[in-house]
């Protein structure tokens, strides 16, 4: 594969876009209407988590005044009017509906939440907890499977060094592959060995061999994000929360930052097609 042509994982996870994990704003209050009627008008929507969506749009047929948040701006007389008490909306808060999802985290860093633009119209709303929608976690999880086949790939440019690799797990890892491997191949041998392997071993031997002193990383970097990566593999995989363990936007970016610089840094380790 040509070094500038991205690889199918990174095409799967750059297909899914922002709207995808976003909310549409349910609640549209008119400037002159009074609090009291905007309270009554969310309220009558049923939405299952205000908390996760309490945005309330405020505009009338020339014009977009702001937002109110169901939790933060209803302490002001009922009587007051929407448009009075709205809060403007910044341009930089405003994000394309086809954005890229893969883009999004790094936007958190600036602003907890953003209004999605559909053509000219805000129609959706989208916070740093949304990250933890399914779309976005399958956009990691292709990311995890382009980083083991790229191990893979790097392994099998040595095919005299794989027993050597494989020595490198321990003997319940390595009996574990040799039972998978009696499972599918029937017949034994270092490359089948090989495929039988898991992300966790694969990550191992990686470690262990001397290739990691090409990847952009100090050792204990690489450690420090593979124990990352497999936390955050393992609760995508028993779909637990990720943003539990990625608490912050800045914690957040700086994985999915580090899971991409890896990938790309494997790249640079693996022959283009024009060199095979």
């Amino acid at each position: 594969m040509p070094k500038n042509q991205l690889s199918h994982y990174e095409v799967i996870a750059n297909s899914f876009s922002i709207v995808e994990i976003s909310d549409p704003i349910k609640v549209i209050a008119n400037p002159n209407e009074s609090l009291e009627t905007v309270y009554e008008k969310f309220t009558e929507e049923e939405i299952q988590n205000p908390a996760e969506n309490p945005i309330i749009l405020v505009r009338d047929d020339n014009r977009i005044y702001g937002y109110l948040d169901f939790f933060d701006d209803f302490d002001s007389p009922k009587e007051m009017l929407a448009g009075e008490e709205a809060t403007p909306i910044n341009p930089d808060q405003l994000v394309p509906s086809a954005m890229s999802l893969l883009d999004l985290p790094s936007l958190f860093e600036k602003h907890y939440f953003f209004f999605v633009l559909t053509q000219n119209n805000i129609s959706h709303f989208v916070s740093f907890q949304y990250l933890d929608k399914l779309p976005m976690k399958l956009c990691l999880f292709s990311l995890f499977m382009e980083l083991e086949a790229k191990m893979l790939d790097l392994f099998m440019l040595k095919p005299e060094y794989i027993e050597t690799l494989l020595h490198f797990l321990s003997n319940s890892r390595l009996q574990k592959a040799k039972a998978l491997c009696k499972r599918k191949y029937k017949k034994e041998s270092p490359k089948r060995l090989l495929h039988c392997t898991t992300f966790t071993d694969k990550k191992r031997m990686l470690i262990q061999s001397c290739e990691i002193s090409k990847l952009p990383f100090e050792k204990h970097e690489t450690d420090n994000l593979f124990e990352r990566i497999e936390e955050v593999r393992n609760r995508i995989a028993h779909s637990d929360s990720i943003i539990e363990f990625l608490k912050t936007p800045e914690v957040f970016n700086k994985f999915l930052s580090d899971l991409r610089k890896i990938n790309n840094a494997m790249d640079q380790l693996l022959p283009s097609a024009g060199d095979l």
